[in-house]
């Protein structure tokens, strides 16, 4: 019966044995690939990862778990092992085939540097895949070694930023970096990957999202995304309407500007973005008091130190680019700050004169702190304009203001810089001389050796600022010419010329501020005279020269008749008429007549406009009302008290003991 039994049990054995081996056609349609390195619940076809080689699990050395999502079929295999998705049972010949260009990278990437196929064993020696995309074409960790975690691993394939080279293209990475630091904060721009199985998806196009600072998508990026790998050629492209690179009015918005763009990759500096400093019109969307002038001359540091400590640099990214307004003042305590959307409050600003609130956005006029002008005689003597007409730097005079003026409007920049930096900074500059003023102004006008020397008492105006009664120096607007003829001018038949000997010579008075009024002699004479023997024929001068032997000629002589009065050729200057006195000599002094109009007063003309209304006595009563001034020639013409002469140029030479070439110039017997 044992020996039946043992029969019976050794043919089975032998029958099941003989299936086995010769039923092999039909083994290979049933056994699918998870049965040997895969796992049937949960049902996944990728090989179990191990440290060793486990017949129990299956499991051996490798991270294929790792580079491959879960899977129920064989789709992802061919990345690595060519031909793998058509593979049967019949693969199982003992060697491990690895494609000679993993997942298909644009560079050559190879395990353990071949393209052969190696032995399979159970003590295997991994190694390394290099070129390879997945890994950003660096060399890779030892297969089967330890997983990369997040997010210290992230620096083993591209950089954490890319930072150029290998580490993948730089573009503006390490600056955007400085502001979102950290993987987490990749985000702002890509995906959010809090593990590695993006790596598995290289070949595709990047994903460049951007994101405004409430992690919301704001705005695009126009360039190519497939060219991110270190052996590709790159070609940056823009972000658009974004808030990070806007002109920082989105904070009152809540929108980034239309129409904004910054090339990735580009450096810039303040400029590129919202303006150094900000340049955005005012009111659109919110105020913008950044260019006023008492705001301009001051670094971004007065009012936002802890965003930057010089004023030029971000020192602290943190505090930049972070949808707030960051405002702190410089000194602390300088001023407080209470947001608005258009624009907010600066409370006891204690860099304005009354260190009261201020509103952003609020353009304060030249009387806010001070008066306009300041509320002393001589300034009020200066500047008679308007508040709207003054500014700080401004060398505009009447004349540019108005063709008939009551009062000087010598605006501030004449006596005062013209570099707005100097406004408000704590001292009261005086400056009189500036070779950068425009051409034609009285600034300009002025000697190098124009200054200001201050006195000794201090006064003060209205608001309590102080000032002194100093002197002016060599300034034009308290100066006068004086003409001279070294040598002699010898007789001449010419009826009308200036010798060629004739130097002029401009004189300045030294005046004191706040000092006596100064009528027409307190510049120029009244009239403007010459003698000899400094100055022959009163050449250059017509107003009036005293001779060898003490008699007066020229119009304020008049051929003993009465002076001919300022107002006579300088008829849009002044109007009104000049009395006289006479010395023992009969040299007339003429009276002070008051100005007519300021605009042609002290403008660096010599102003002549004739009285075509009234005349003036002679013989006869003599009209001007056809006379004619040439500036550039100096030339009058159709002078009908010139009885012998259609046209005279101004400061020929007349000596009445000449006779008959000089004595009947203007005059015939």
């Amino acid at each position: 019966m044992n020996g039946t039994n043992y029969r019976q049990r050794l043919s089975v054995g032998l029958s099941l044995m003989l299936t086995l081996l010769c039923g092999a056609d039909f083994a290979d349609a049933a056994i699918q690939c998870y049965e040997c390195h895969g796992s049937r619940n949960p049902l996944d076809y990728r090989p179990v990862d191990a440290s060793y080689r486990n017949v129990t699990t299956g499991g051996f050395v490798g991270n294929h778990r790792a580079h491959v999502a879960i899977t129920t079929d064989f789709s992802e295999c061919p990345r690595c092992h060519p031909g793998s998705a058509a593979f049967s049972s019949s693969h199982r010949d003992g060697m491990i085939k690895v494609s000679a260009n993993i997942n298909g990278s644009p560079l050559q990437a190879l395990y353990r540097n071949s393209t052969s196929a190696f032995p399979q064993t159970s003590a295997p020696s991994p190694g390394t895949c290099s070129s390879v995309n997945c890994h950003f074409e660096r060399t890779t960790q030892t297969w089967g070694g330890p997983l990369l975690t997040y997010p210290g691993g992230c620096n083993a394939c591209h950089g954490a930023p890319p930072a150029g080279g290998e580490t993948g293209a730089a573009g503006s990475h390490v600056k955007h970096d400085a502001y979102y630091s950290g993987a987490g904060n990749c985000k702002k721009c890509h995906a959010d990957h809090i593990t590695f199985y993006h790596a598995t998806s290289a070949g595709r196009d990047l994903v460049v999202i951007p994101r405004n600072p409430a992690d919301l998508p704001e705005g695009y990026y126009t360039g190519t995304l497939g060219n991110y790998l270190p052996s590709q050629a790159k070609t940056f492209g823009s972000c658009v309407n974004t808030y990070c690179h806007s002109n920082g009015t989105s904070p009152a918005t809540g929108a980034a500007p239309a129409g904004t763009s910054r090339q990735w990759g580009a450096t810039g500096s303040c400029n590129a973005c919202h303006g150094f400093p900000p340049v955005y019109a005012s009111g659109s969307p919110k105020e913008n008091s950044h260019r006023a002038p008492e705001h301009s001359q001051f670094k971004c540091n007065k009012c936002h130190a802890t965003t930057t400590s010089n004023g030029t640099t971000v020192t602290n990214p943190a505090l930049h680019a972070n949808a707030v307004y960051d405002v702190s003042p410089s000194p602390a305590g300088l001023f407080s700050y209470t947001y608005a959307p258009t624009g907010g409050t600066c409370g006891s600003v204690g860099c304005h004169f009354d260190s009261s609130d201020r509103i952003w956005g609020a353009r304060l006029t030249c009387d806010y702190c001070h008066d306009a002008p300041p509320y002393t005689p001589a300034h009020l003597r200066h500047y008679g304009g308007t508040v709207a007409d003054s500014g700080y730097g401004d060398t505009r005079i009447t004349q540019d203001f108005s063709t008939n003026a009551t009062a000087y409007v010598l605006n501030c920049g004449n006596c005062h810089p013209m570099d707005i930096a100097k406004h408000r900074n704590g001292n009261v500059d005086v400056e009189l001389y500036n070779p950068l003023a425009p051409a034609g102004s009285l600034k300009a006008l002025n000697p190098p050796s124009a200054g200001y020397t201050p006195g000794v008492d201090l006064f003060f105006d209205n608001k309590g600022y102080s000032y002194t009664k100093g002197s002016c120096a060599n300034v034009y607007c308290h100066s006068y010419n004086d003409w001279t003829t070294p040598g002699g001018v010898p007789q001449s038949t010419n009826p009308s010329y200036l010798p060629p000997n004739l130097v002029t010579t401009r004189y300045y008075r030294t005046v004191t501020w706040e000092g006596p009024h100064l009528g027409c002699s307190g510049c120029h004479a009244n009239p403007p005279r010459t003698s000899a023997p400094a100055n022959d024929g009163g050449a250059g001068n017509s107003h009036s020269w005293i001779d060898e032997y003490g008699y007066e000629s020229f119009h304020n002589y008049n051929m003993g008749f009465d002076p001919v009065s300022c107002s006579y050729c300088h008829n849009d200057t002044v109007r009104g008429l000049n009395s006289w006195t006479h010395d023992e000599m009969w040299v007339a002094t003429l009276s002070e007549v008051p100005i007519y109009n300021y605009a042609r007063h002290v403008n660096g003309l010599a102003d002549v406009a004739f009285d075509r209304v009234n005349t003036f006595p002679f013989t006869t009563p003599y009209s001007l009302a056809n006379a004619a001034y040439d500036p550039a020639t100096k030339t009058c013409s159709n002078i009908s008290c010139h009885r012998g002469q259609t046209s005279v140029i101004w400061g020929t030479p007349y000596r009445w003991y000449y006779d008959p070439y000089e004595c009947n110039r203007c005059h015939t017997y």
